[in-house]
């Protein structure tokens, strides 16, 4: 009886110092992240239910290999391991392209040898050998301080009932952006923001692991009704028609003779247009001859005034957000990075460059039309050659770029 009591005193410690060391982990996360100890702390205590839940279910991952393993050293190495490497990464591309780790981004894991070349080299090899020195304390504890589940029977059942629990709840995290789920309610109570449109403030906010598990569980849409291959044959090949009667008469019918330019602008608008409001003269004049002489006409938008992101995804592949679920709220973020082949508009030309005189990062937009197969994507973050702007003067003393120096940039 006494070793029994025992045991399960040595679990009961066991665990405690997995939460210690998860809250650790968490705050050292959110320290590289911010970049400084004192905000860091601060997050933790105006948003205590994130950092308790997120302190949780780290220690929850140590408590899951404790039981599948039964050794407690290799368990709590397992997790100061992960929290270790994902700060490491998570403020080293933050350092670089000021974005948090994403889910999209373990993609790289199949290129080890650049991403190391892209780690600050220095603080790399501290990373490396402290590892090491993990793996041989690991090593000494197991021989001589192991710490190891009772073979009884009790125990064993124990052991069965965590991982399944842990299971279950590890699966939530992918309904954690569907609305009326459990795991929504959950997600709701602690106050987490789910802001898709700028990823790094949002892992300030919510914390980068937060953020992490946010961009994993999108889901995209409900299956419509009459949806399979022989209808969207159908459906291919009454435009195919469509499109031979189109281009019988157009002159040049090769599309890679022409130059397309979008020009999504949210400062641009016809005061014209605008219900109940009256103009004494025509304030756009010189786009309205210009449309007079030409193909000219209207496009219906999802939005305006905001979301912009959401208007250029939708303006490049036809895909309003209509058509989503409801949790799908940014997909240059949340869809693309996922898939292997994203259709658009640029798939129809050779040579595609995109232009976008703000913050490449928000959005996700850099790497969204890295996807869409556009060779270069300049930005006023941009750093190599393919994505700097050559004409970036402000507007006086605001911090955004002149309309017309994108036009310039256009040009150029």
């Amino acid at each position: 009886m006494e070793v029994k009591r025992e045991n399960s005193l040595i679990i009961l410690r066991s665990l405690l110092l997995l939460f210690i060391e998860a809250a650790v982990l968490v705050l050292v996360i959110q320290k590289l992240h911010v970049g400084n100890t004192d905000t860091a702390l601060i997050w933790a205590i105006q948003h205590k239910k994130i950092f308790f839940v997120t302190t949780g279910a780290l220690a929850l991952i140590g408590i899951f290999f404790d039981a599948l393993f039964g050794r407690f050293w290799i368990a709590n190495s397992i997790v100061l391991t992960f929290g270790v490497v994902f700060a490491f990464v998570n403020q080293q591309k933050m350092a670089a392209r000021n974005a948090p780790l994403l889910p999209s981004d373990l993609l790289f894991i199949k290129e080890p040898g650049e991403m190391m070349k892209m780690a600050n080299q220095k603080s790399l090899i501290t990373i490396l050998v402290g590892l090491v020195l993990l793996v041989v304390i690991t090593f000494l504890l197991e021989k001589f301080l192991p710490i190891k589940w009772s073979k009884l029977k009790r125990f064993w059942l124990i052991r069965a009932v965590i991982l399944v629990c842990t299971i279950f709840i590890f699966s939530g995290v992918f309904k954690i952006t569907q609305p009326n789920t459990m795991a929504n309610r959950f997600s709701n109570w602690m106050e987490n923001k789910q802001d898709f449109w700028n990823p790094a403030s949002t892992a300030s906010q919510d914390g980068p692991l937060l953020t992490f598990v946010n961009f994993m569980g999108s889901k995209i849409m409900k299956k419509p009704s009459g949806y399979n291959q022989q209808t969207m044959k159908k459906i291919a090949q009454k435009y195919e028609k469509e499109a031979q009667s189109i281009n019988k008469s157009r002159p040049k019918k090769d599309i890679n003779k022409q130059t397309l330019i979008y020009v999504l602008s949210e400062s641009f608008a016809d005061p014209q247009r605008v219900p109940n409001l009256q103009v004494n003269q025509d304030p756009v004049p010189e786009v309205n001859a210009i449309k007079q002489k030409t193909t000219s006409g209207l496009m219906l938008s999802s939005g305006y005034g905001g979301g912009t992101a959401d208007i250029e995804y939708g303006a490049e592949t036809s895909w309003n957000l209509q058509f989503f679920d409801p949790s799908m709220t940014t997909p240059f973020a949340q869809l693309v990075p996922k898939k292997d082949y994203n259709p658009n508009v640029a798939d129809l030309f050779k040579r595609k460059n995109a232009i976008h005189p703000y913050l490449g990062t928000f959005y996700g937009r850099r790497d969204a039309y890295k996807k869409f197969g556009f060779q270069t994507f300049r930005s006023t973050d941009g750093q190599g050659k393919n994505e700097t702007l050559k004409y970036k003067k402000k507007i006086q003393r605001s911090t955004l770029v002149g309309d017309d120096q994108a036009y310039k940039n256009v040009y150029w």
